[in-house]
């Protein structure tokens, strides 16, 4: 199963994304380790506090909290009032997560790894005001 990176995961924490997933990176001593819910004994309602355990979201989880489709003016001005579709491209570097519409890139990021590439869109739509986490 792919996560978002243990980088990404603790990123996403600290912009304020919700901490509800089946896998989570637990800190132990030397290494990061990748563990369930389940080995955890978390449930989905649990509220995690500690510093050491951040979410690690599978792709189905991150497009659950990335909008389809983002509204907005756009400091072009060829590009006021547009709207941006996701989107998906699996190409030879990877997979690419973009919005976009029929005349213009507004952000794209790919990566080997879907959960990653879509987890870094989210981080640049909470960052951009498009999107606010669900504390």
């Amino acid at each position: 199963m792919q996560t978002t990176s243990y980088k990404l995961s603790k990123k996403l924490q600290k912009l304020g994304v919700k901490q509800e997933s089946y896998f989570y990176w637990q800190l132990d001593k030397e290494q990061q380790a990748l563990v369930t819910a389940k080995e955890m004994n978390i449930s989905y309602t649990d509220t995690l506090i500690k510093n050491e355990i951040f979410s690690a979201f599978t792709l189905d989880e991150i497009l659950e909290m990335l909008p389809s489709i983002l509204y907005g003016i756009y400091s072009e001005e060829i590009i006021k009032h547009a709207h941006f579709d996701l989107s998906l491209i699996k190409g030879s570097s990877g997979y690419q997560f973009l919005y976009i519409n029929k005349n213009f890139i507004l952000e794209e990021f790919t990566n080997p790894n879907p959960a990653e590439a879509a987890g870094q869109l989210l981080a640049w739509c909470i960052e951009n005001g498009y999107v606010k986490p669900d504390e």
